[in-house]
């Protein structure tokens, strides 16, 4: 299995700056943390071959910071890493989530790598195509809406969705627990089920849900 686990304590005792950053620019740090990660594996399991392919790898975090409840979760604590409390009254099945898609134009063949982010966030194919025409190109213009998803060339990685309600000790008198939706990937998923209480170290972000008439 690719990942490291690192307690978020351990990074501040190593670079204070560093696990700052990674708390409160997490969007950015991770991917850099887990590029990193591939290369140390890269020269220790193949120091002379260096053309060997690695599979992506995941970086784990836990802390034992003071933990933010559901209802405390504000605007102040957007894309930042946030550890919440509460116990998980729902989890999907796990399903497959693009985190590269590879695309191409029904009319010139024009292939693109399209990156997709991680969480809730969806992707939007360009709608015009982006192949860079000579002076003079006798050739057409592609139409509007080219582009078609080649699936066998496209990477995915395990998704599940998790729903983390507020635990009742921690519910006002008179007050409905509230919850939260947690998307989990790779190496995280069917790692809880409904019922366990937990603590999950997350970025926390707001999305638009496909549903929602607002």
């Amino acid at each position: 299995k690719y990942y490291c686990d690192v307690n978020i304590n351990d990074l501040i005792n190593y670079n204070e700056e560093l696990a700052h950053r990674l708390v409160n620019e997490p969007a950015e740090i991770i991917p850099l943390f887990e590029e990193a990660l591939r290369q140390c594996t890269h020269q220790i399991l193949f120091p002379h071959d260096p053309n060997a392919r690695l599979p992506e790898h995941q970086l784990l975090l836990h802390s034992s910071a003071e933990e933010v409840s559901i209802r405390d979760l504000d605007s102040m604590k957007i894309s930042r890493l946030a550890p919440v409390p509460g116990i998980v009254i729902g989890a999907s099945v796990m399903s497959s989530k693009a985190s590269e898609l590879v695309i191409q134009c029904r009319n010139c063949q024009n292939t693109q790598h399209v990156p997709v982010f991680g969480g809730f966030s969806g992707v939007t194919l360009p709608r015009q195509c982006e192949r860079k025409r000579l002076p003079n190109d006798p050739t057409e213009k592609c139409p509007l809406d080219p582009y078609f998803v080649i699936h066998e060339k496209s990477r995915f990685v395990d998704q599940q969705v998790i729903k983390l309600q507020e635990a009742p000790d921690k519910v006002p008198v008179g007050e409905l627990p509230r919850h939260v939706l947690i998307s989990a990937d790779r190496y995280l998923t069917n790692r809880v089920v409904p019922g366990s209480r937990c603590t999950i170290t997350g970025i926390f972000s707001i999305y638009q849900n496909k549903g929602s008439k607002n």
